[in-house]
C-alpha cells in the first residue's frame, strides 16, 4: 500500500538539531548589517524625497513668472500699458509708489 520513510526522530528534535546547527553568532552580525544598510537606505530616501519636494517648488515658482514683449513706435502706450499690469498683477508696487510721489505732487500744488 503506502510507503512511508521512517522518521528518525520527533519532530521536536528535528527542530532542535536544525537550530543547534546554526552559528549563532554570524546571524546576530548579519541581522547588525542588515539594520545598517536599512538605516542607510531610508536615509537617501529622504534626501531623495527633500530633492522632489524642492524641485517642485521651484517649478511652481516659475510656473508664476509672466514673459511680456510689448513692441510699437516710442509714441504709442507700451509704459502705460505696462503700468496697467503692474496694477493688475501686484497692486502693493503702487500703494508703495504713491506714498512717494505724494509728496512731489503736494509740492506742484503749492507752487
Amino acid at each position: 500500500m503506502f510507503r512511508t520513510k521512517p522518521r528518525t526522530g520527533t519532530s521536536f528534535e528535528r527542530f532542535t538539531s536544525l537550530l543547534q546547527d546554526r552559528d549563532w553568532s554570524n546571524i546576530f552580525k548579519e541581522k547588525r548589517e542588515r539594520l545598517v544598510c536599512q538605516r542607510e537606505a531610508q536615509r537617501v530616501s529622504r534626501e531623495i524625497d527633500k530633492g522632489i519636494l524642492e524641485s517642485k517648488k521651484s517649478l511652481t515658482k516659475k510656473d508664476k513668472a509672466i514673459k511680456v514683449l510689448v513692441m510699437g513706435p516710442s509714441e504709442s502706450e507700451e509704459l502705460a500699458m505696462l503700468r496697467n499690469l503692474q496694477f493688475a498683477l501686484h497692486p502693493t508696487y503702487f500703494h508703495d509708489e504713491a506714498l512717494r510721489w505724494k509728496t512731489i505732487i503736494q509740492l506742484n500744488l503749492i507752487e
